[in-house]
């Protein structure tokens, strides 16, 4: 396992992982899900029409899939039909529900009265929900989700991607310039603490979460030192973001912070939770006032799950903290556009509220297009 995980790691390179998809003609390893369609019909949706499709592997990107024995491709379109006998796994309406195969739900998280247990949360094949979703981030899930690398027309990605925002944050852009070091902070929820990356997960292709992609780019580009921090908390909100920023973040002294709170702030209004996220800002200012930062709006929840609820507003809510030392990149907003065209399942780590792999990459090309 130690050996395969360094192969695929040396694989990981850092043009492909992070340059964003709508500056080039290329798409790597994006993550697509055979679904089985209300026509019987078993296909997966790509984001972009394909002129050429160089790869297709499994989600462990150690295996290639073969065209015209795994799946079809008619070479027009943004779709890929399953073929039979094909090795790849698909999901039924039912599995995506969380459902068993005779259409009866499996038991929801939390639900102790129809016998769930804290200590054995999931089903024999790993599974849970939260109401209409399947709940998991198991192989049920993962093994599911194959790796697409194509050639596509970029115009077809105009209308994605985050804007320069340089002019916000000047005192980072200097520093970078000058290739000064700078300390970093992540500073969020179970995202930013990198669920459900296979790194973390402890699976192949063991891809690491954005904080890491970010710092390296960072690095790379600008030529400068950077001491990285992330003491994000899986399952936290803004309140606690706020009532814990002192000792978490301003006691680090950085010079510039991420903040990623919102998935976990469903029910309070955007204006409530941007309040919240203003109060970190200032409780950092105070100790550490040329600090700047970039707020991200997060993912789309799966709406089955019910945990799509007022995050619909923090996209309006967080753009109004935008100015001078504070960018904003807007994740809701590009998953929105991403989920136009494909599949929850493609896109997510737990099918619920956590990105994959493939998702985790469009974060850093988000983020780092606020820098580069």
């Amino acid at each position: 396992m130690e050996a395969q995980k360094h192969i695929l790691q040396a694989r990981n390179d850092l043009d492909e992982m992070v340059l964003p998809f709508w500056r080039q003609n290329m798409m790597y390893r994006e993550s697509l899900a055979m679904i089985r369609r209300e026509n019987g019909e078993i296909t997966a949706k790509l984001l972009f029409r394909p002129r050429k499709i160089l790869e297709v592997r499994n989600n462990a990107l150690d295996h290639v899939l073969q065209e015209g024995k795994d799946y079809l491709w008619d070479g027009e379109s943004a779709e890929l039909k399953w073929i039979a006998g094909s090795e790849i796994p698909f999901f039924t309406k039912n599995d995506l529900e969380g459902r068993d195969s005779e259409g009866n739900y499996i038991v929801e998280w939390g639900d102790t009265a129809r016998g769930w247990k804290e200590e054995t949360p999931w089903d024999s094949l790993g599974r849970s929900r939260f109401r209409n979703a399947l709940f998991t981030a198991g192989p049920f899930l993962y093994e599911k989700q194959i790796a697409v690398t194509y050639e596509y027309d970029c115009s077809a990605a105009a209308s994605f991607g985050t804007a320069f925002q340089g002019e916000n944050i000047p005192n980072t852009m200097r520093k970078f310039q000058n290739q000064d070091s700078l300390r970093i902070v992540f500073f969020g929820d179970s995202i930013f603490a990198g669920c459900d990356s296979s790194a973390l997960n402890n699976r192949p292709p063991f891809q690491q979460s954005f904080p890491y992609w970010v710092e390296r780019a960072l690095s790379r580009h600008y030529g400068s030192r950077i001491e990285s921090h992330n003491p994000s908390v899986g399952g936290k909100d803004s309140i606690w973001g706020k009532e814990h920023a002192k000792e978490l973040v301003a006691d680090l002294h950085p010079d510039f912070v991420f903040i990623g709170f919102g998935m976990n702030d469903g029910g309070k209004t955007g204006q409530e939770t941007a309040e919240n996220i203003r109060s970190i800002l200032e409780t950092v200012r105070s100790e550490n006032p040329a600090c700047e930062f970039l707020i991200v709006v997060p993912m789309v929840a799966n709406i089955e799950s019910g945990f799509l609820s007022t995050q619909t507003q923090f996209s309006e809510a967080y753009a109004k903290l935008a100015g001078k030392g504070v960018a904003v990149a807007d994740l809701f907003r590009e998953h929105e556009k991403i989920l136009l065209r494909k599949d929850y399942a493609a896109t997510s780590g737990n099918n619920v509220n956590h990105p994959n792999d493939w998702l985790i990459r469009v974060y850093a090309m988000n983020l780092l297009s606020a820098f580069i």
